[in-house]
């Protein structure tokens, strides 16, 4: 049974009426599609993009259907379609970074990614909530390497210490 809608968009019964899209996630290193969430949009948004949104996603069952981890190969972006690009723009995966928490204890820790570069706001806010911050240099055969070189990460997360591995 998929776990993606069959429809990815609609408007709730509520008083006011909500409106919503559905967006899923893709992963280019396996071009797996992945479970995304319903976002809530004005009924302006929601009147101009929820016939495009059924369109692009209205097979996405099917798409899923025999896709696995395993067997299906990396995807360049620029090869992405519309659909695929969309949604790996939205959300791509998830990434498991070194940490510190409150500045005293080492931690591992894994935020969901938008496109591989950028770190989900609701994972920043959390990180901020808890205090954990991204160690900038880690270890690896005995060499200092930036962990997260590539990505954009809020200067305020960084912590500018050195963690063995």
């Amino acid at each position: 049974m998929s776990k993606f809608p069959t429809v990815c968009a609609k408007i709730t019964t509520h008083k006011p009426p909500r409106y919503m899209l559905y967006q899923p996630g893709f992963n280019e290193s396996n071009s797996c599609w992945l479970i995304g969430k319903w976002i809530y949009v004005s009924k302006e948004e929601y009147d101009k993009k929820h016939e495009l949104q059924n369109e692009m996603y209205s097979n996405l069952r099917e798409m899923s259907k025999d896709q696995h981890y395993k067997y299906d190969g990396p995807i360049d972006p620029s090869d992405m379609n519309a659909a695929q690009k969309q949604a790996w723009e939205f959300f791509s995966g998830t990434i498991r970074w070194d940490c510190m928490v409150n500045e005293i204890r080492f931690s591992p820790l894994r935020v969901h990614m938008a496109a591989m570069v950028k770190i989900m706001e609701k994972d920043i806010e959390w990180m901020r909530k808890n205090k954990f911050k991204f160690i900038k240099y880690i270890m690896h055969n005995e060499e200092a390497v930036e962990q997260m070189k590539g990505i954009e990460v809020p200067e305020d997360l960084i912590i500018d210490k050195l963690k063995d591995s």
